[in-house]
């Protein structure tokens, strides 16, 4: 098994193949190994050997309009053989001839996205995307960084909130099942027991048992300790972002009360002269000039019999997959668990959809 991971190039044209490869290098080179094909069947037998191998690939990208097979059909092959692999169509500027393959190809997942050629300055036209691939192709297949330690049980409703709770505040955790070696090794070098789950471990050694929304947050320096300003937003969906960056580039300070990231809701709304006073759910005031309600939405949830009871468990509405889990259209369960309703065998994504 090689040390680096692989990213394949397939073109056709050996001076477009050439200079991609010197391109790629240079800037990846330390970290993947490039490996070059004039030959798209050529490339698929290669791929089947690295994969044969051990070798983990993690980009491929091919040309569209190759003498053998087009671009699309070969990424669709290189799937059945290495589906963790991200695919990238090579398209020239202008063609619309590829817009309806790449339409196509990407909604029945033959490719993730395409790349389009010439790509000069490679760090504007290349680089960069190239780098999303591989940024997302990482966060699935490397240890992440964890400033969290989450310990409990894998299908607790809880456990999979504080999760759910950290992944959109894009706060890096890792989670560890109370019965693994990692959640004894945490609790032995912080002295604690895990009588009390979920537990979470901070970077700074203090540890909560089974705490609320609100002192998690409090404890990783989220909730704000000025609570007077010029305009104050409830909610962060399109519309309370919109009007806090259209506040804060205006100067106004600008305080935005979401209950998923501040863990708490406004439970009152009052005039005090020019002053508005919202209260929120721990009793503290915020103290602002404008307020706006943007309150979002609420979206509505599968009704099937029985599945309620799932909820939590193993069905989950939420923003994010993690490795392991299958998705079905707004349905998310982690493989291998029982699941209600219909059988069915799914393998598991490499990405949410």
């Amino acid at each position: 098994m090689a040390e680096r991971p692989v990213i394949v190039v397939v073109d056709d044209e050996p001076a477009a193949l050439a200079a991609m490869l010197d391109t790629l290098t240079r800037r990846f080179g330390g970290d993947y190994r490039v490996a070059p094909d004039l030959s798209a069947l050529a490339a698929l037998e290669a791929i089947a050997r690295l994969k044969a191998d051990g070798d983990e690939i993690a980009l491929v990208i091919a040309d569209q309009w190759m003498p053998e097979i087009t671009g699309n059909e070969f990424l669709g092959r290189v799937r059945a053989i290495e589906p963790t692999a991200k695919r990238a169509l090579l398209v020239a500027w202008g063609d619309h001839a590829a817009s309806p393959t790449i339409l196509q190809a990407c909604a029945m997942g033959q490719l993730d996205n395409y790349l389009y050629k010439p790509w000069t300055p490679a760090e504007v036209h290349l680089y960069p995307l190239v780098s999303e691939f591989l940024a997302e192709w990482t966060r699935i297949h490397r240890p992440g960084m964890e400033l969290i330690h989450i310990v409990g049980d894998e299908f607790s409703p809880r456990s999979n909130e504080i999760r759910e709770l950290l992944d959109r505040n894009g706060v890096p955790f890792g989670f560890h099942p109370y019965a693994s070696s990692a959640a004894t090794r945490l609790a032995e070098q912080r002295g604690v027991g895990l009588g009390t789950l979920p537990t979470v471990f901070l970077l700074d050694g203090s540890v909560l048992a089974d705490p609320t929304d609100a002192e998690i947050m409090d404890a990783i320096g989220e909730s704000p300790d000025e609570l007077s300003c010029d305009v104050a937003v409830i909610g962060s969906g399109p519309a309370g972002l919109t009007s806090a960056v259209s506040a804060g580039s205006e100067g106004l300070r600008t305080l935005v009360v979401e209950r998923h990231v501040f863990a708490r809701d406004v439970t009152r709304l009052q005039t005090n002269g020019v002053k508005k006073t919202l209260t929120i759910s721990d009793g503290r005031q915020i103290t602002a000039t404008a307020v706006i309600l943007t309150t979002g939405a609420a979206y509505r949830r599968l009704e099937v019999p029985g599945v309620e009871r799932f909820v939590g468990r193993s069905v989950f509405y939420t923003t994010s997959a993690r490795p392991g889990w299958c998705v079905v259209s707004t349905w998310r369960w982690p493989a291998g668990e029982t699941r209600p309703g219909r059988q069915r065998s799914i393998s598991p994504p490499s990405r949410a959809g």
